[in-house]
């Protein structure tokens, strides 16, 4: 057993004794050195979520560090590549900083349950959901109330470096959080948000969110595919529309973030060639590089 997988170890044994009030929770047993993984019991939402978590190459041997923590809140989509990403990075050239890497989830995939728990507002007419969504809120109670103490009381977190990092429907909720609860986390990326959703709501919280602001100390990357609907459509001039109106999309929002906040930590970013799926693991990697960075 190496030391990582050691030090993982002895870390669920002890948090199996400890009386801190956090949820219910079964370790799941896993392969990789560097990830342990659990069931956590939800009272809020009243579900399970598959919470995984990816440590750096150095987390063993170094025992005092406290380490900046990625929240992917796409965990079933994105966990691995990002795990993968962030590990890789801190082996060999350190462009993202050393960091903790958290993916929660659902068990399993569920389309209308990420357009209800991750969306603000609901709606009457999804095309194959139905009446869905306004989750926004509970799921992010859920974050403060429960995943981050689990986190925080197992890991050598540093809770002034929280990132939460979205992408489509959570890249919503990320923008969510920053919105309504800023002080969630300390810094926010959103790859590709899905801001079409309920009318273009988000852009009222945002709105509001300048109407009360000031300032926008916290960093915020924001990122987009040029190729987000890739080969959807058959013809290549619905492509070229469809691509063009997410651009827009992300874009305006960029964009009404400088112009409010010009003293601001944004940056706005754009992949050629990417679609909505391939575009996840650049816009990440890059996304943590700038709000851990600066650069």
């Amino acid at each position: 057993m190496n030391t990582l997988r050691k030090f993982c170890f002895s870390s669920l044994m002890l948090l199996s004794t400890s009386a801190s009030a956090i949820p219910e929770f079964d370790a799941i047993p896993l392969s990789r050195p560097n990830i342990v993984a659990f069931n956590l019991h939800s009272e809020i939402l009243a579900r399970t979520m598959l919470v995984e978590v990816a440590l750096p190459s150095s987390y063993a041997d170094d025992q005092t560090t406290q380490y900046p923590v990625m929240y992917a809140a796409d965990g079933y989509m994105t966990f691995l590549m990002t795990a993968n990403d962030s590990y890789n990075s801190s082996l060999f050239n350190n462009h993202v900083p050393q960091s903790i890497t958290v993916g929660f989830d659902f068990s399993g995939y569920d389309s209308c349950g990420r357009s209800q728990w991750y969306t603000p507002t609901q709606i009457p007419d999804d095309e194959e959901c139905g009446v869905i969504g306004g989750g926004a809120e509970q799921y992010l109670s859920f974050i403060r109330d429960e995943l981050k103490p689990f986190i925080n009381t197992l890991f050598r977190a540093n809770q002034d470096k929280e990132v939460i990092a979205g992408h489509s429907h959570t890249a919503t909720l990320a923008l969510f959080a920053l919105f309504t609860q800023p002080e969630l986390f300390d810094m926010y990326i959103a790859a590709s948000p899905s801001l079409y959703w309920d009318n273009e709501v988000m852009f009222q919280y945002q709105q509001s969110f300048a109407n009360t602001h000031q300032n926008l100390e916290k960093p915020v990357y924001i990122s987009v595919g040029l190729n987000e609907l890739g080969s959807v459509f058959e013809s290549q001039e619905a492509i070229d529309s469809a691509n063009e109106q997410v651009f827009s999309y992300v874009y305006r929002l960029g964009r009404k973030l400088k112009q409010d906040y010009p003293q601001g930590n944004i940056k706005f970013q754009t992949f050629a060639n990417e679609d909505h799926m391939s575009v996840v693991g650049k816009a990440f990697h890059q996304g943590m590089h700038y709000v851990l960075t600066g650069e």
